[in-house]
């Protein structure tokens, strides 16, 4: 007897790419004379126990300025290593506030992820920042190489993109997790997002 995986939210998928991560790209609004501009950064992740990600991050760096001036940000998780066309690979774009945090548990949790981080962590001008999640973005690619694209917004809403929309007209699998009833999986996603 063949036995079918458990089903998974797409919140729940998010969360365990963010958990496998080490690091992601941090995307700061950068404010200068002639506008207001884009500005990403490589950064090391970790995620706190509900799965809100975790940054390290110095007084001294660009992103850390944007951040004081303007705490929205967006952090891109690649799950893309490896693979022969990285777009076909998962990912997800967090969106949220960042803001320094003084939890000792958390400020471990990140340590344990990034050991070499503490020849730093203890310098005056590191502090260790939490992103208080808004909205997601997870793209997820199935066996027949459709696209899956899933907005999760923090009040729970899911929605589908033009991707799957049209590969759920032809008949394609649909992401694991994602239930035909899209009432279900607007509790899930409420649930896993609280």
């Amino acid at each position: 007897l063949e036995t079918q995986p458990p089903r998974r939210s797409p919140a729940a998928l998010a969360r365990g790419l963010i958990r496998r991560c080490e690091r992601a790209a941090l995307a700061t609004a950068l404010t200068t004379p002639s506008g207001v501009w884009p500005y990403g950064s490589l950064v090391l992740a970790a995620c706190d126990q509900d799965g809100s990600p975790l940054l390290l991050l110095s007084a001294l760096a660009e992103h850390t300025k944007n951040l004081s001036r303007d705490p929205k940000a967006s952090l891109l998780f690649d799950g893309t290593g490896g693979r022969d066309d990285p777009l076909t690979g998962e990912r997800a774009t967090v969106l949220g506030t960042l803001a320094p945090i003084a939890d000792e548990y958390s400020r471990e949790r990140f340590l344990r992820r990034h050991p070499a981080a503490r020849t730093y962590a203890g310098f005056a001008d590191f502090r260790l920042f939490r992103m208080s999640v808004a909205r997601a973005h997870l793209v997820v690619y199935q066996p027949s190489q459709v696209a899956l694209v899933v907005r999760i917004a923090a009040d729970g809403r899911a929605s589908l993109g033009l991707l799957e929309q049209r590969a759920q007209r032809r008949g394609f699998a649909q992401l694991p997790g994602l239930d035909d009833d899209a009432a279900i999986a607007r509790r899930r996603l409420q649930h896993d997002f609280d």
